[in-house]
Protein backbone atom coordinates (compact mmCIF):
# COMPACT_ATOMS: atom_id res chain seq x y z
CA UNK A 1 0.00 0.00 0.00
CA UNK A 2 1.42 3.51 -0.88
CA UNK A 3 1.20 5.94 2.05
CA UNK A 4 0.51 9.61 0.90
CA UNK A 5 0.50 12.93 3.39
CA UNK A 6 -1.76 13.30 5.89
CA UNK A 7 -4.22 15.57 5.19
CA UNK A 8 -4.59 18.29 7.91
CA UNK A 9 -5.13 17.28 11.97
CA UNK A 10 -8.48 17.23 13.18
CA UNK A 11 -8.69 15.18 15.84
CA UNK A 12 -5.56 13.14 18.27
CA UNK A 13 -6.35 9.38 18.78
CA UNK A 14 -4.44 7.05 21.52
CA UNK A 15 -4.86 3.05 20.16
CA UNK A 16 -3.65 0.86 23.35
CA UNK A 17 -3.68 -2.46 21.78
CA UNK A 18 -3.55 -6.07 23.09
CA UNK A 19 -0.43 -7.48 21.21
CA UNK A 20 3.13 -7.01 21.59
CA UNK A 21 5.69 -5.40 19.04
CA UNK A 22 6.03 -5.63 16.47
CA UNK A 23 2.92 -7.03 15.52
CA UNK A 24 1.95 -8.97 12.51
CA UNK A 25 -1.98 -8.46 12.56
CA UNK A 26 -2.84 -6.94 9.48
CA UNK A 27 -5.62 -4.61 11.18
CA UNK A 28 -3.46 -3.22 13.67
CA UNK A 29 -1.01 -2.18 11.05
CA UNK A 30 -3.33 -1.08 8.08
CA UNK A 31 -6.32 0.85 10.31
CA UNK A 32 -4.56 2.58 13.14
CA UNK A 33 -1.51 3.20 11.68
CA UNK A 34 -1.53 3.88 7.87
CA UNK A 35 -5.39 4.52 6.94
CA UNK A 36 -6.71 6.16 9.80
CA UNK A 37 -3.89 8.91 10.03
CA UNK A 38 -4.32 9.41 6.32
CA UNK A 39 -7.65 10.39 6.86
CA UNK A 40 -6.48 13.47 8.87
CA UNK A 41 -5.95 12.08 12.44
CA UNK A 42 -3.01 12.57 14.73
CA UNK A 43 -2.56 8.82 15.83
CA UNK A 44 -0.49 7.50 18.95
CA UNK A 45 -0.29 3.95 19.75
CA UNK A 46 0.61 1.77 23.03
CA UNK A 47 1.60 -1.50 22.18
CA UNK A 48 3.73 -4.25 24.64
CA UNK A 49 6.76 -5.26 23.97
CA UNK A 50 8.78 -8.12 24.54
CA UNK A 51 11.91 -6.66 25.10
CA UNK A 52 13.55 -6.08 29.06
CA UNK A 53 14.83 -2.73 27.46
CA UNK A 54 12.01 -0.67 25.62
CA UNK A 55 12.78 -0.07 22.29
CA UNK A 56 14.07 2.97 20.98
CA UNK A 57 11.86 3.44 17.77
CA UNK A 58 9.21 6.55 18.09
CA UNK A 59 7.40 5.96 14.93
CA UNK A 60 5.40 3.18 13.20
CA UNK A 61 4.46 4.35 9.46
CA UNK A 62 1.97 7.25 10.43
CA UNK A 63 1.74 7.18 14.42
CA UNK A 64 3.97 8.00 17.55
CA UNK A 65 4.73 4.85 19.52
CA UNK A 66 4.96 4.33 23.45
CA UNK A 67 5.12 0.81 24.89
CA UNK A 68 3.66 -0.91 27.78
CA UNK A 69 5.71 -3.64 29.61
CA UNK A 70 4.68 -7.13 28.62
CA UNK A 71 3.12 -8.42 32.45
CA UNK A 72 2.01 -11.63 30.46
CA UNK A 73 5.63 -12.41 29.81
CA UNK A 74 6.27 -13.72 33.36
CA UNK A 75 4.29 -16.75 35.44
CA UNK A 76 5.37 -14.76 38.79
CA UNK A 77 2.77 -12.96 39.92
CA UNK A 78 4.29 -9.89 41.83
CA UNK A 79 6.63 -9.84 38.84
CA UNK A 80 3.71 -9.32 36.64
CA UNK A 81 1.60 -7.02 39.23
CA UNK A 82 4.59 -4.63 39.09
CA UNK A 83 4.63 -4.23 35.47
CA UNK A 84 0.89 -3.76 35.61
CA UNK A 85 1.76 -0.61 37.82
CA UNK A 86 4.57 0.85 35.55
CA UNK A 87 2.16 0.55 32.99
CA UNK A 88 -0.38 2.38 34.79
CA UNK A 89 2.48 5.10 35.82
CA UNK A 90 3.09 4.67 31.60
CA UNK A 91 -0.08 5.75 30.95
CA UNK A 92 -0.79 8.72 32.84
CA UNK A 93 2.80 10.40 32.12
CA UNK A 94 1.74 9.64 27.73
CA UNK A 95 -1.72 11.14 28.78
CA UNK A 96 -0.04 14.13 30.77
CA UNK A 97 2.39 14.68 28.07
CA UNK A 98 -0.23 15.01 25.01
CA UNK A 99 -3.55 16.15 24.58
CA UNK A 100 -5.96 13.54 22.94
CA UNK A 101 -9.93 13.69 22.06
CA UNK A 102 -9.91 9.69 21.89
CA UNK A 103 -8.76 6.91 23.61
CA UNK A 104 -9.28 3.86 21.25
CA UNK A 105 -8.50 0.34 23.34
CA UNK A 106 -8.58 -2.75 21.83
CA UNK A 107 -9.21 -5.51 23.71
CA UNK A 108 -7.36 -5.15 26.53
CA UNK A 109 -9.64 -4.69 29.67
CA UNK A 110 -7.04 -3.72 31.98
CA UNK A 111 -6.30 -1.49 29.91
CA UNK A 112 -9.65 -0.21 29.40
CA UNK A 113 -10.07 0.19 33.33
CA UNK A 114 -6.80 2.55 33.32
CA UNK A 115 -8.35 4.53 30.73
CA UNK A 116 -11.89 4.80 32.48
CA UNK A 117 -9.84 6.30 35.54
CA UNK A 118 -7.68 9.22 34.34
CA UNK A 119 -11.34 9.76 31.79
CA UNK A 120 -12.20 11.94 35.35
CA UNK A 121 -8.40 13.30 35.02
CA UNK A 122 -7.88 14.29 31.48
CA UNK A 123 -10.67 15.17 29.02
CA UNK A 124 -11.36 12.09 26.49
CA UNK A 125 -13.49 9.36 25.01
CA UNK A 126 -13.47 6.41 25.20
CA UNK A 127 -13.56 3.63 22.15
CA UNK A 128 -13.56 -0.06 23.49
CA UNK A 129 -13.25 -2.83 20.92
CA UNK A 130 -14.05 -6.03 20.83
CA UNK A 131 -12.13 -8.24 18.34
CA UNK A 132 -13.43 -11.82 19.91
CA UNK A 133 -15.30 -13.12 23.09
CA UNK A 134 -11.87 -13.41 25.13
CA UNK A 135 -14.38 -14.72 28.35
CA UNK A 136 -15.86 -17.15 26.36
CA UNK A 137 -12.86 -18.82 24.39
CA UNK A 138 -11.14 -18.55 28.24
CA UNK A 139 -13.98 -20.85 29.51
CA UNK A 140 -13.70 -23.57 26.84
CA UNK A 141 -10.11 -23.95 28.26
CA UNK A 142 -10.97 -23.74 31.74
CA UNK A 143 -13.71 -27.22 30.40
CA UNK A 144 -10.26 -29.49 30.08
CA UNK A 145 -8.92 -28.26 33.66
CA UNK A 146 -9.89 -30.56 36.90
CA UNK A 147 -10.16 -29.76 40.76
CA UNK A 148 -9.45 -26.34 42.27
CA UNK A 149 -7.88 -25.23 39.19
CA UNK A 150 -10.70 -25.19 36.88
CA UNK A 151 -13.21 -23.90 39.81
CA UNK A 152 -10.64 -20.97 40.23
CA UNK A 153 -10.09 -20.11 36.67
CA UNK A 154 -13.64 -20.50 35.95
CA UNK A 155 -14.30 -17.92 39.04
CA UNK A 156 -11.84 -15.96 37.92
CA UNK A 157 -13.01 -15.60 34.50
CA UNK A 158 -16.24 -14.93 35.77
CA UNK A 159 -14.87 -12.12 37.64
CA UNK A 160 -13.28 -10.45 35.10
CA UNK A 161 -16.39 -10.87 32.49
CA UNK A 162 -18.22 -8.62 34.76
CA UNK A 163 -15.88 -6.11 35.55
CA UNK A 164 -15.29 -5.54 31.62
CA UNK A 165 -19.44 -5.24 31.47
CA UNK A 166 -19.29 -2.21 34.22
CA UNK A 167 -16.68 -0.60 32.39
CA UNK A 168 -18.37 -1.14 29.05
CA UNK A 169 -21.16 0.45 30.07
CA UNK A 170 -19.88 3.46 31.27
CA UNK A 171 -17.46 4.22 28.11
CA UNK A 172 -18.93 6.38 25.31
CA UNK A 173 -18.53 3.64 22.36
CA UNK A 174 -18.42 -0.11 21.80
CA UNK A 175 -17.29 -1.98 19.03
CA UNK A 176 -17.73 -5.90 19.21
CA UNK A 177 -16.56 -7.78 16.19
CA UNK A 178 -20.07 -9.03 15.19
CA UNK A 179 -23.70 -8.33 14.93
CA UNK A 180 -24.37 -11.50 17.33
CA UNK A 181 -21.36 -10.23 19.71
CA UNK A 182 -23.59 -6.65 19.54
CA UNK A 183 -26.93 -8.62 20.30
CA UNK A 184 -24.68 -10.68 23.28
CA UNK A 185 -24.09 -7.26 24.68
CA UNK A 186 -27.48 -5.92 24.27
CA UNK A 187 -28.64 -9.09 26.44
CA UNK A 188 -26.01 -8.30 28.86
CA UNK A 189 -27.46 -4.88 29.86
CA UNK A 190 -25.20 -2.51 27.07
CA UNK A 191 -26.81 0.14 25.72
CA UNK A 192 -27.72 -0.48 21.57
CA UNK A 193 -27.15 3.44 21.24
CA UNK A 194 -23.35 2.86 22.00
CA UNK A 195 -22.79 -0.45 19.88
CA UNK A 196 -21.63 -0.45 16.47
CA UNK A 197 -19.97 -3.78 14.72
CA UNK A 198 -16.59 -3.00 13.08
CA UNK A 199 -15.86 -6.60 11.51
CA UNK A 200 -12.46 -8.06 10.76
CA UNK A 201 -11.32 -6.99 7.51
CA UNK A 202 -8.71 -7.37 4.85
CA UNK A 203 -5.95 -5.78 3.42
CA UNK A 204 -6.83 -3.26 0.15
CA UNK A 205 -3.51 -4.46 -1.97
CA UNK A 206 -2.38 -7.59 -1.39
CA UNK A 207 0.61 -8.67 -2.89
CA UNK A 208 0.37 -10.85 -6.16
CA UNK A 209 3.28 -13.33 -5.92
CA UNK A 210 5.02 -14.94 -9.31
CA UNK A 211 3.35 -18.11 -10.36
CA UNK A 212 7.01 -19.61 -11.15
CA UNK A 213 8.02 -18.58 -7.14
CA UNK A 214 4.64 -20.36 -6.26
CA UNK A 215 5.54 -23.38 -7.96
CA UNK A 216 9.30 -23.45 -6.95
CA UNK A 217 7.58 -23.33 -2.86
CA UNK A 218 5.41 -26.12 -4.01
CA UNK A 219 7.91 -28.30 -4.59
CA UNK A 220 9.41 -27.92 -1.66
CA UNK A 221 6.43 -29.37 0.04
CA UNK A 222 5.10 -31.87 -2.23
CA UNK A 223 5.03 -33.17 -5.76
CA UNK A 224 3.85 -30.64 -8.75
CA UNK A 225 0.70 -32.68 -9.58
CA UNK A 226 -0.68 -32.43 -5.86
CA UNK A 227 -3.42 -30.13 -4.84
CA UNK A 228 -2.60 -28.18 -1.77
CA UNK A 229 -5.41 -28.08 0.70
CA UNK A 230 -4.80 -25.42 3.15
CA UNK A 231 -5.93 -25.26 6.88
CA UNK A 232 -4.26 -22.32 8.43
CA UNK A 233 -5.18 -20.59 11.85
CA UNK A 234 -3.98 -21.41 15.90
CA UNK A 235 -4.44 -24.99 16.66
CA UNK A 236 -4.87 -24.87 20.37
CA UNK A 237 -6.79 -27.52 21.59
CA UNK A 238 -10.25 -25.90 21.15
CA UNK A 239 -10.16 -25.68 17.55
CA UNK A 240 -10.26 -29.59 17.22
CA UNK A 241 -7.83 -29.51 14.13
CA UNK A 242 -7.81 -33.30 14.70
CA UNK A 243 -11.01 -33.33 13.40
CA UNK A 244 -9.52 -31.82 10.12
CA UNK A 245 -7.22 -34.71 10.26
CA UNK A 246 -9.50 -37.13 10.90
CA UNK A 247 -11.66 -36.19 7.59
CA UNK A 248 -8.60 -36.20 5.32
CA UNK A 249 -7.84 -39.24 6.62
CA UNK A 250 -11.11 -40.95 4.85
CA UNK A 251 -9.93 -39.12 1.78
CA UNK A 252 -6.91 -40.77 1.33
CA UNK A 253 -8.71 -43.97 0.78
CA UNK A 254 -10.08 -43.10 -1.70
CA UNK A 255 -7.52 -40.80 -3.57
CA UNK A 256 -3.89 -39.69 -3.47
CA UNK A 257 -4.18 -36.30 -5.51
CA UNK A 258 -4.08 -33.85 -3.27
CA UNK A 259 -1.32 -32.69 0.19
CA UNK A 260 -2.81 -30.87 3.55
CA UNK A 261 -0.80 -28.73 4.65
CA UNK A 262 -1.81 -27.31 8.41
CA UNK A 263 -0.19 -24.13 9.34
CA UNK A 264 -0.18 -22.20 12.61
CA UNK A 265 0.05 -23.89 15.49
CA UNK A 266 3.13 -23.13 18.79
CA UNK A 267 6.25 -25.95 18.77
CA UNK A 268 3.49 -27.97 21.40
CA UNK A 269 0.35 -27.56 19.06
CA UNK A 270 2.07 -28.51 16.14
CA UNK A 271 3.79 -31.56 18.01
CA UNK A 272 0.45 -32.86 19.56
CA UNK A 273 -1.31 -33.02 15.60
CA UNK A 274 2.33 -34.19 13.96
CA UNK A 275 1.98 -37.28 16.50
CA UNK A 276 -1.91 -37.53 16.07
CA UNK A 277 -1.33 -37.62 12.35
CA UNK A 278 0.99 -40.11 12.57
CA UNK A 279 -1.02 -42.28 15.09
CA UNK A 280 -3.67 -42.08 12.69
CA UNK A 281 -1.47 -43.95 9.81
CA UNK A 282 -1.13 -40.42 7.89
CA UNK A 283 2.64 -40.01 7.25
CA UNK A 284 2.49 -39.31 3.62
CA UNK A 285 1.00 -36.74 1.80
CA UNK A 286 0.86 -34.12 5.36
CA UNK A 287 2.90 -31.16 6.06
CA UNK A 288 2.50 -29.16 9.82
CA UNK A 289 3.96 -26.54 10.25
CA UNK A 290 4.32 -24.03 12.89
CA UNK A 291 3.57 -20.33 12.97
CA UNK A 292 4.60 -18.66 9.85
CA UNK A 293 5.11 -14.27 9.77
CA UNK A 294 1.94 -12.64 8.54
CA UNK A 295 3.93 -11.55 5.68
CA UNK A 296 4.38 -15.24 4.07
CA UNK A 297 0.33 -15.99 4.73
CA UNK A 298 -1.03 -14.75 1.65
CA UNK A 299 1.39 -16.69 -0.26
CA UNK A 300 0.60 -20.07 1.61
CA UNK A 301 -3.12 -18.81 0.29
CA UNK A 302 -1.77 -18.69 -3.49
CA UNK A 303 -0.05 -21.46 -3.06
CA UNK A 304 -3.25 -24.21 -2.40
CA UNK A 305 -6.26 -24.95 -4.38
CA UNK A 306 -8.64 -24.48 -1.46
CA UNK A 307 -8.60 -23.72 2.19
CA UNK A 308 -10.43 -24.77 5.39
CA UNK A 309 -12.63 -22.82 8.28
CA UNK A 310 -13.93 -25.69 10.07
CA UNK A 311 -13.76 -24.95 13.61
CA UNK A 312 -16.17 -26.77 16.60
CA UNK A 313 -19.35 -24.72 16.98
CA UNK A 314 -19.12 -23.24 20.29
CA UNK A 315 -20.43 -19.52 21.32
CA UNK A 316 -17.05 -18.14 20.84
CA UNK A 317 -15.90 -18.80 17.59
CA UNK A 318 -20.10 -18.27 16.61
CA UNK A 319 -19.72 -14.73 17.34
CA UNK A 320 -16.57 -14.38 16.15
CA UNK A 321 -15.38 -12.79 12.42
CA UNK A 322 -13.90 -15.65 10.39
CA UNK A 323 -10.58 -14.30 9.60
CA UNK A 324 -9.25 -17.03 7.96
CA UNK A 325 -11.69 -17.30 6.18
CA UNK A 326 -11.94 -13.83 4.74
CA UNK A 327 -7.66 -13.95 3.89
CA UNK A 328 -8.83 -17.28 2.07
CA UNK A 329 -11.05 -15.24 0.13
CA UNK A 330 -9.03 -11.98 -0.67
CA UNK A 331 -6.77 -14.23 -2.30
CA UNK A 332 -9.81 -15.27 -4.44
CA UNK A 333 -9.13 -19.34 -3.26
CA UNK A 334 -12.47 -21.56 -2.11
CA UNK A 335 -12.92 -22.38 1.57
CA UNK A 336 -14.95 -25.15 2.90
CA UNK A 337 -16.64 -23.77 6.04
CA UNK A 338 -18.30 -25.56 9.53
CA UNK A 339 -22.05 -23.45 9.66
CA UNK A 340 -21.15 -20.72 12.39
CA UNK A 341 -23.37 -17.67 12.31
CA UNK A 342 -20.48 -15.73 10.66
CA UNK A 343 -19.11 -18.00 8.50
CA UNK A 344 -22.64 -19.08 7.02
CA UNK A 345 -23.69 -15.25 6.64
CA UNK A 346 -20.58 -14.64 4.51
CA UNK A 347 -20.40 -17.77 2.43
CA UNK A 348 -24.05 -17.53 1.52
CA UNK A 349 -23.33 -14.07 0.56
CA UNK A 350 -20.86 -14.60 -1.60
CA UNK A 351 -21.08 -17.72 -2.73
CA UNK A 352 -17.32 -18.57 -2.15
CA UNK A 353 -17.53 -21.55 -0.74
CA UNK A 354 -19.02 -24.67 0.47
CA UNK A 355 -20.84 -24.88 3.99
CA UNK A 356 -20.99 -27.96 6.27
CA UNK A 357 -22.38 -29.03 9.29
CA UNK A 358 -19.52 -29.92 11.74
CA UNK A 359 -19.41 -33.62 10.61
CA UNK A 360 -16.10 -35.55 8.98
CA UNK A 361 -17.88 -37.36 5.99
CA UNK A 362 -19.64 -33.78 4.87
CA UNK A 363 -16.34 -32.62 5.80
CA UNK A 364 -14.59 -35.05 3.57
CA UNK A 365 -17.11 -35.65 0.85
CA UNK A 366 -16.96 -31.26 0.12
CA UNK A 367 -13.18 -31.63 -0.05
CA UNK A 368 -13.72 -34.33 -2.80
CA UNK A 369 -16.35 -32.16 -4.27
CA UNK A 370 -13.50 -29.61 -4.40
CA UNK A 371 -10.70 -31.57 -5.66
CA UNK A 372 -13.10 -33.33 -8.92
CA UNK A 373 -14.03 -30.16 -9.52
CA UNK A 374 -11.57 -27.75 -10.19
CA UNK A 375 -13.01 -24.70 -12.82
CA UNK A 376 -15.73 -24.56 -10.06
CA UNK A 377 -13.77 -24.50 -7.20
CA UNK A 378 -11.79 -21.51 -8.65
CA UNK A 379 -15.23 -20.01 -9.80
CA UNK A 380 -16.11 -19.93 -6.11
CA UNK A 381 -12.70 -18.53 -5.05
CA UNK A 382 -13.48 -14.95 -7.16
CA UNK A 383 -16.71 -14.73 -5.88
CA UNK A 384 -15.47 -14.82 -2.59
CA UNK A 385 -12.49 -12.14 -3.69
CA UNK A 386 -15.06 -9.72 -4.82
CA UNK A 387 -17.56 -10.02 -2.11
CA UNK A 388 -14.70 -9.07 0.02
CA UNK A 389 -12.79 -6.50 -2.19
CA UNK A 390 -16.68 -4.82 -2.12
CA UNK A 391 -17.80 -5.05 1.45
CA UNK A 392 -15.36 -6.23 3.75
CA UNK A 393 -12.03 -4.22 2.86
CA UNK A 394 -10.21 -2.06 5.53
CA UNK A 395 -10.91 1.14 3.21
CA UNK A 396 -14.63 0.74 3.78
CA UNK A 397 -13.82 -0.66 7.73
CA UNK A 398 -12.42 2.84 8.21
CA UNK A 399 -15.22 4.94 6.49
CA UNK A 400 -17.28 3.26 9.33
CA UNK A 401 -15.04 4.12 11.97
CA UNK A 402 -14.29 7.45 10.57
CA UNK A 403 -18.09 8.04 11.47
CA UNK A 404 -18.12 7.08 14.80
CA UNK A 405 -15.14 9.15 15.94
CA UNK A 406 -17.04 12.04 14.33
CA UNK A 407 -20.56 11.39 16.30
CA UNK A 408 -18.49 11.53 20.04
CA UNK A 409 -18.48 14.70 19.42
Amino acid sequence: MTLGKPKKINQSILYIVDKTFPSDENFIEEVFTKLIPNLGYSASLIIRTNSKIIPKIKNWNHVNLHFFSNEMASKNPLIRIWRMIYNFLILYKVLKKNEYDILHVRNWVIALIYSKIFSSIFDFKIVFQLSYDQFELRNENIKRMQGIKKQFNYVRNEFWRKVSLIIMKRVDVVLPITDLLKEKLISRGLSEKKLFAIPYGAINDLIKYDQNYLISKKLKLCPKSKKIILCLGTCEPERRVEFVIDAYRKLNKVRDDCFLLIIGGLKKDAERLRKYSSSMGITDNIKILERVPRKNVDMYYQLCDFSLSVLPPIEAFHIATPGKLIDSFSNGRAVIASKLYEQKKIVEESNGGILIDYNINELMKAMDWMLQNTENTKVMGQSGKTFIEKKMSYSSIVKEIDKIYKNLF
